[in-house]
């Protein structure tokens, strides 16, 4: 029978334990690179230290930027909520306006329809009362007169213009 030997799955330990060896087997080089892997550790908690003020920071901004969100959702809704009462309000006034002009409409026809009413009820008092007729007819008698008086001053005016224009053509010129 063959032996086949067993090699165990690499849990890490082995690599450590072989680097162990090699600085046992050298340990001149131990020094050397126990300063480089003290250097190389510096670097990383320096390196790790500047990471930590950089997570630090990210998660600051990341506050301040979760904040900045609340307040834009809440201003978006406040806008939101604003716009509703506007198109609410410009709606009410929409309608108010139409009810105002159909009043306006109404109010117009109603004193339409009253003044016809007001006419109807003139004319039929004036025609069926006695004391209407004659004052009726007087206004009118009245009225032809004075168109009559102001027809004959204005003839008395032009006849006297032209008596005036005849009698100065005849006086005799002034030296």
């Amino acid at each position: 029978m063959s032996m086949v030997s067993f090699v165990p799955p690499s849990s890490g330990e082995d690599s450590a334990i072989v680097a162990l060896l090699k600085v046992l087997a050298h340990p001149k080089d131990a020094e050397a690179t126990l300063k480089k892997m003290i250097a190389f550790q510096k670097e990383i908690d320096v390196n790790s230290e500047e990471y930590k003020k950089l997570a630090d920071a990210h998660a600051k901004n990341m506050q301040d930027c979760k904040e900045i969100l609340n307040q834009v959702d809440i201003s978006r809704t406040s806008l939101e909520r604003e716009r509703v009462n506007l198109l609410s309000a410009q709606k009410a006034f929409e309608e108010a306006s139409h009810n105002l002009v159909l009043r306006e409409d109404a109010y117009k026809a109603r004193v339409e329809r009253l003044n016809l009413e007001i006419h109807a009820f003139a004319q039929e008092k004036a025609n069926n009362d006695p004391r209407e007729k004659a004052i009726t007819n007087k206004e009118a008698a009245i009225e032809h007169k004075e168109e009559e008086l102001a027809r004959r001053e204005q003839e008395l005016i032009e006849s006297i213009d032209k008596h005036k224009a005849w009698l100065e053509s005849i006086k005799p010129p002034r030296d």
